[in-house]
């Protein structure tokens, strides 16, 4: 009935309106007619009749208010639904896979040079009988000279500051030359590290024994000395201290939103070698100078420090591939059907046979020390789309960076200055040698924030 009432006003309204066009009185000529209309279609007061008894019926009002809280409830969920979408780029590093791998190789390797700047110091002095290694002003065995870049952290402040970023990339600074991120990197990494050797003698004099006697014993030696000096600057203390000028306020802003929630959040897509109980790092992905070897090497791999014969489950499903070598000792494969594939090398022992169906969490072996090893531990590869990238970014249970490092616009960064083994009821560890999230240890109770 309501239904015909509007075809039948509409109609006739249209036609008042078109006949008397022009006319002071197409107004109320229109509702006129439109009113006769009315009048005059079958069923149209009927209908109008019990339509104002269903509207009248409380149960309809009911009815009515559930339907508009749905439609309230609905835009809300959609509404939170795309503020989500919106923020997931933020929390985690948007850079391609391949890229943000690229770019902790480089930071990397940019460690190593110089560590192995220092390790070929006394080859190149052959003239010099004592050498002098301080770190940060402390006499330290040459072993200890090492340095470890935060590389998570320079790599959220590098996505924060140049968005979805590649090495490549041309920056062009408000003084300076253009130069590609590639270059940024390393005049970063220059800043934060000064090496200098310096030559100095020392002049041991041996009086004679007996100045009475006609003999002349007395003598000089003179020994040559090299102090090599490493000053090294933590990334996070280099970015509270020049903050402002570094980062725009937005982009200061994103940087603290992936401190506080985690850097590669949004990443993590493989489980756990070790679900239930905690891991240490013992060497990371990315170049090194090979324990063994004493020489830069690309290490395509995560060094996962656990005691001998401790179970290793799969990180994911896929079919088991095993084998055996002089480097890698004994070692399981898992593919996927797509080619992506995780590899676990260095076992004492394996529980998968070549060809198996392997489920992700399912025992695959034990860790070991086969191979080239310098004691148990676990060798862990993850190879996607062709290119091994760092598992790091993808394994779960990574901690917030804030944990330790705080929050960049209060400039308060933690420190700690001493390290001890994480507490094994946490999933996975990493360490803050220079003040950030690495690998490996968390600060004793002391130094904790």
């Amino acid at each position: 009935g309501i239904r015909a009432a509007g075809r039948t006003f509409r109609h006739e309204a249209g036609l008042a309106v078109r006949e008397f066009r022009g006319s002071q009185d197409v107004g109320m000529q229109a509702l006129v007619r439109t009113k006769n209309a009315i009048s005059k279609a079958p069923g149209v007061l009927r209908g109008a009749r019990r339509v104002i008894r269903i509207l009248s019926n409380p149960l309809t009002y009911k009815i009515i208010a559930v339907l508009i809280l749905v439609a309230v409830v609905f835009n809300f969920i959609m509404g939170g639904v795309s503020a989500i979408a919106s923020v997931i780029p933020v929390i985690s590093l948007k850079s391609a896979e391949q890229e943000l791998t690229d770019t902790w190789v480089w930071i990397t390797e940019l460690d190593t040079d110089l560590a192995a700047e220092i390790f070929e110091i006394e080859s190149l002095y052959t003239d010099i009988d004592d050498f002098h290694y301080y770190l940060n002003g402390r006499n330290v065995a040459l072993s200890r000279m090492k340095m470890e870049t935060s590389a998570e952290l320079l790599m959220a402040y590098l996505d924060s500051k140049y968005d979805d970023y590649s090495l490549g990339k041309i920056i062009v600074p408000p003084a300076g030359l253009p130069h590609s991120i590639r270059d940024e990197i390393e005049r970063l990494h220059r800043l934060l590290y000064t090496l200098t050797a310096e030559e100095w003698t020392e002049i041991i004099s041996t009086p004679d024994s007996d100045p009475d006697d006609d003999v002349d014993d007395s003598s000089e030696e003179i020994i040559y000395h090299l102090d090599v000096r490493l000053t090294t600057t933590p990334f996070a203390d280099y970015l509270a201290d020049n903050a402002d000028a570094l980062l725009t306020p937005a982009e200061m802003e994103k940087l603290n939103v992936l401190t506080e929630v985690g850097f590669f959040t949004t990443h993590q897509e493989i489980g756990s070698p070790f679900p239930d109980e905690g891991w240490v790092v013992s060497d990371n992905f990315g170049y090194r100078l090979h324990p063994v070897y004493h020489e830069k090497r690309l290490h395509t791999g995560l060094d996962i420090a656990k005691p001998l014969g401790t179970n290793v489950y799969a990180c994911h499903s896929g079919t088991a591939a095993v084998g055996v070598d002089s480097s890698y000792g004994l070692w399981v494969r898992i593919d996927k059907s797509n080619g992506d594939n995780t590899f676990y090398a260095h076992l004492s022992s394996r529980a998968v046979a070549d060809g198996d169906a392997i489920r992700k969490g399912d025992l695959i072996g034990q860790v070991g020390s086969t191979g080239v090893s310098t004691g148990p531990h676990l060798h862990l590869e993850y190879e996607k789309k062709g290119k091994k990238l760092n598992p790091l970014f993808y394994l779960p249970g990574q901690l917030p960076a804030a944990a330790f490092i705080g929050n960049i616009n209060t400039h308060k960064f933690h420190k700690p200055t001493c390290w001890t083994l994480p507490n094994p009821e946490n999933r996975v560890y990493f360490s803050g040698r220079d003040g950030a999230v690495t690998a490996g240890y968390v600060p004793c109770l002391n130094c904790r924030p």
